[in-house]
């Protein structure tokens, strides 16, 4: 399991550098266009936690986006988990917007 997440982690860093030389070197379009959606879901993923945990908590979200929630942003709760202190601090008072 420890070869499996070693290689998943490198492959995870190989990727964005294999994809900018595409880029770069070659100026091909489908790689420009999945540089793209790449930078976009990176920039979008971790501030939608906030809006997910307002829709899980009303009454009309179907009970399979509760059962999904942990599954799909446990990343970001680890990263609460082992953050240091001010890291958790900024992500509860970004959090507490979306509690009210």
């Amino acid at each position: 399991m420890v070869i499996l997440v070693s290689i998943l982690v490198a492959a995870a860093f190989a990727f964005p550098v294999w994809l900018a030389v595409r880029i770069a070197s070659r100026r091909e379009t489908w790689a420009i266009r999945v540089g793209l959606v790449f930078a976009i879901v990176v920039a979008f993923y971790p501030p939608s936690i906030g809006p997910m945990w307002w829709a899980i908590h009303q009454d009309w979200c179907p009970t399979w986006l509760q059962s999904a929630y942990p599954q799909v942003y446990s990343p970001i709760i680890w990263l609460y988990d082992v953050a240091p202190y001010r890291v958790r601090v900024a992500m509860e008072s970004f959090a507490a917007f979306w509690w009210q």
